[in-house]
């Protein structure tokens, strides 16, 4: 069973055939089989972007736009023999394709996708123009060695010094011949196997191609270029020209014959007018508007046969006079018996007729056996079954192929109903119409059906196309049935993989829209050059719109972005034209008593050309939440105005109580003192960084800056620590003196903070490292530890306000989720930056580095 996007990757992986996907309309490559790589001449790098981008020369060549207007119209696109350069090691080399672009559309009717498929043909295409050069390379070298012996016979005296060379070149170029001629035989036999001649006709540029075979059916020379209308047009025989006609112009309208072309009619050789009967067999491929574009087929000289039919005719017409003559000669026999002798020697005169008759016959059988031959020898290289129907005695009669298709014992003949047993059981009873439907003359003899076999002896499930026709006697009675069988297995169940493939994306498609009506989350999409913009229905709600109101750019995108609760004087749809990925948040304000906060999140898709195409986003009104965090930051601010001056008291008397212990000989009165000291430190820090969280979201925070000394300020720390801490072992590795121009408290404060987290998540007796240095014009300040680590996706959250990690070794560390917060915007105002590294089982290293000041200058970000 499918159930994961691995297992329909592995699917199409087994498609034996080069397959893509594109999920934009910019023709981003989401999936590209191992085929479709091998065919662009590139490897899984390219998976992710824009074929456009990747292949620019399908832009020149035009893929790239009849992609973009199967996208756009929603229509499947295919084509045959196509012509394309594609760079290996740089150097552009055409290769030709059959190729199809299918669109897969949503409920709505909408491409939210393209399956490419296609496969190359250049072989095919290079074996015509091998089989059209070797008949031209050896009517070239005949020409060339006719001059060279004219030549040699005309300037034999003059040249006699240089006659032992010339007759070398001669031998060479004599061998060369024969064994160009050698190659050119064992062409000529290959496909002189089947006696059949092939023509190939482009029907918008009016050229036609025939071989040796067709030519030598119309009496054309084979060194004669033709054309549709002075070769094959003039070459049929004035009665049979009205329907040969007739049968092309039927073949060319798609809805009345789908393509086929079956037709016998007689050519006339224009220099010897010998007349030819032939059977024309051909399909007539069409573009997308049903226009035919070419006309493939073959044509086969049948004259033998129609000759012993008119024979046969003959015979039996003959044989009707002969009867006629000869009662007439039995009813004058009782009258005149002199008319004995006459009526005697018609009758030899008719078994000589007959004579000559079955021996005309005779060698038009050992023809047809001969032509038997060949056809079979045709199918057998294709794998192709054959199998008889006779009607009569119900009885089927296959060769070894069908045998192996059907899976039954190796038995010429079996009985028809006895064959059914070896269809699947699924499938038999449309197969039993099919062939009763074939039987009757309103389906004018056509079989034609895929269906199920019950397989092979590894038993797996073997698909095949059985084509055949049943013919009929003049009273429209079936009198013969036989037919051809096809292994068609992989072609079916590679399309059962795509289906299932699109069956999952559009599951996919339907959970995603699913997810988002659940969350109630706006969709948008917007083009920057034309400003259209489309909205789902969660926008509309969150902006009051009915399903009638237009969704304008300027009323969606002209709020002004808010950051720290303070209004911008930038609006959202300026920074949508500025940036390709945005997080914006901003207020409206719908009527008095409707506020609402929402956030808007999203990227732009760029093209070749570096022009924006589109920009696509979701909406999130998160009102509740900022509602939420609002009464938080004012309770903090409450609660921590009303501790400040009881705690600002209580430490005084600690204070006061540590000095006084000094003269006391109680140590351990001391150290409580002490301790409480140290608590109540922590208290105004933790008191203030409540305070300072206020102030973030008032925009009141402010900086009182000045110059003084890094590496003083981290002295100083690293004095309290060791006055204070014995836990863990402290390392400072600091460089020279540096001047900064800075809020010391604030970074103090930062510093502080970063050293408190590392003695929580680090185990007690491990190395706590301070790193400061110069890092090109700023300084750079780092807390490292031996700690747990933290994961990545906790490390692009952890700055977040009242964000904690959540696993066993927080469960037992208490803390708010505020100092990292306030930290990060401490060093924002100072234009810096703050980071987080870290592996889990490998520790952490907090960071922050802000601009130095040099010269009395203060070179800010």
């Amino acid at each position: 069973m499918i159930t994961t996007p691995e297992d329909i990757l592995n699917v199409l992986n087994q498609v034996p055939q080069a397959t893509a996907i594109y999920d934009s309309e910019d023709l981003h490559i989401v999936y590209a089989n191992r085929d479709m790589l091998d065919m662009w001449a590139t490897t899984a790098e390219v998976i992710g972007t824009n074929l456009g981008d990747s292949f620019p020369e399908f832009a020149v060549q035009g893929f790239v736009d009849i992609l973009q207007g199967v996208w756009q119209t929603g229509e499947i696109y295919r084509a045959q023999d196509v012509p394309a350069n594609i760079l290996i090691d740089g150097i552009p080399t055409t290769f030709y394709f059959d190729f199809e672009y299918r669109p897969l559309l949503n409920a709505e009717k909408k491409t939210y996708a393209i399956l490419h498929t296609a496969q190359e043909v250049s072989s095919r295409l290079e074996a015509w123009a091998t089989v059209r050069k070797k008949e031209m390379l050896e009517a070239a070298l005949n020409e060339e060695l006719r001059a060279s012996i004219e030549e040699q016979q005309a300037l034999t005296e003059e040249y006699m010094v240089i006659n032992e060379k010339l007759s070398n070149t001669v031998d060479e170029l004599s061998n060369s011949y024969k064994q160009l001629d050698l190659a050119l035989d064992q062409s000529r036999r290959a496909k002189e196997a089947a006696d059949l001649g092939i023509f190939d006709l482009d029907v918008k540029q009016d050229i036609l191609i025939w071989d040796d075979r067709c030519k030598e059916l119309f009496g054309v020379p084979r060194e004669s270029e033709v054309s549709y209308t002075r070769d094959f047009v003039a070459g049929l025989h004035p009665e049979d020209k009205p329907n040969t006609l007739a049968a092309v112009k039927h073949a060319f309208d798609r809805q009345a014959s789908d393509g086929r072309y079956d037709v016998h009619y007689r050519t006339v050789n224009i220099q010897t007018e010998e007349v030819t009967w032939v059977h024309a067999v051909g399909t007539v491929y069409f573009n997308e508007i049903d226009e035919p574009i070419r006309f493939i087929g073959t044509v086969m000289d049948v004259t033998a046969s129609v000759h012993a039919r008119k024979l046969l005719e003959d015979r039996e017409r003959r044989l009707q006079e002969a009867n006629e003559e000869l009662a007439a000669t039995m009813e004058e026999l009782t009258d005149v018996n002199s008319d004995l002798a006459t009526a005697n020697l018609q009758l030899r005169e008719s078994e000589k007729t007959n004579s000559e008759v079955n021996d005309h016959l005779r060698r038009a059988f050992e023809q047809l056996s001969q032509s038997e031959r060949r056809l079979n020898l045709a199918l057998l290289s294709a794998k192709i079954g054959i199998w008889e129907f006779n009607i009569v005695d119900e009885i089927v009669v296959w060769d070894q192929r069908s045998q192996e298709l059907f899976g039954a014992p190796q038995k010429d003949e079996i009985p028809y109903q006895l064959a059914l047993t070896y269809i699947h059981h699924e499938d038999r009873k449309a197969v039993a119409e099919a062939i009763a439907y074939a039987r009757t003359p309103a389906s004018a003899g056509y079989y034609d059906i895929q269906f199920r076999t019950i397989g092979d002896q590894n038993e797996r499930t073997v698909w095949v196309q059985a084509k055949g026709r049943a013919y009929f006697d003049e009273t429209n009675s079936p009198i013969h049935f036989s037919g051809t069988i096809l292994d068609i297995s992989d072609r079916v169940l590679a399309q059962q993989r795509i289906d299932a493939f699109n069956r999952a994306i559009a599951q996919n498609a339907l959970e995603q829209r699913l997810i988002v009506d659940a969350g109630k989350i706006g969709t948008f999409s917007f083009n920057p050059e034309t400003k259209e913009t489309i909205i789902n229905k969660h926008v509309r709600a969150m902006y009051g719109l009915d399903d009638s109101s237009p969704s304008d750019a300027e009323a969606i995108f002209g709020y002004p972005i808010v950051i720290a609760d303070v209004e911008q004087e930038t609006n959202i749809l300026e920074v949508i034209l500025e940036k390709n990925n945005f997080d914006l948040e901003f207020v409206m304000n719908r009527h008095v008593d409707d506020k609402r906060w929402l956030r808007m999140v999203g990227s732009r898709i760029w093209n070749e050309e570096n022009q924006n195409l589109m920009a696509y986003g979701v909406i999130i009104d998160f009102t509740v939440q900022k509602l939420e965090e609002k009464r938080k930051l004012d309770f903090l601010g409450i609660v921590s105005h009303e501790l400040r001056s009881p705690l600002t008291s209580l430490s005084g008397y600690l204070q006061i109580l540590q000095h006084k212990s000094k003269s006391l000989e109680n140590p351990q009165m001391h150290d409580l003192i002490a301790s409480a000291n140290r608590q109540s430190a922590r208290m105004k820090l933790l008191i203030e960084s409540f305070l300072d969280i206020a102030r973030i979201g008032e925009g009141k925070l402010r900086l009182n800056k000045h110059v003084f000394s890094l590496k003083e300020l981290i002295s100083t720390i690293g004095q309290m620590l060791q006055q204070t801490v014995s836990s863990h072992n402290f390392v400072f590795d600091m460089e020279e003196e540096h001047q900064i121009s800075a809020d010391r408290d604030k970074v103090e404060q930062v510093i502080i903070n970063f050293i408190n987290n590392a003695i929580k998540y680090s185990p007690s007796g491990s190395d706590i490292r301070i790193e400061a240095r110069k890092d090109q014009d700023s300084l750079y300040v780092g807390v490292s530890d031996e700690g747990s680590g933290i994961a990545e996706e906790d490390q692009q959250k952890i700055f977040t306000r009242f964000y904690r990690i959540e696993n066993t070794q927080t469960d037992i560390v208490s803390g708010f989720g505020i100092g990292l917060y306030v930290s990060k915007e401490i060093i924002n105002l100072h234009g810096g930056s703050i980071g987080v590294k870290s592996q889990l089982g490998l520790g952490t290293t907090f960071w922050f580095n802000i601009p130095v000041s040099i010269a009395g200058k203060t070179y800010e970000s």
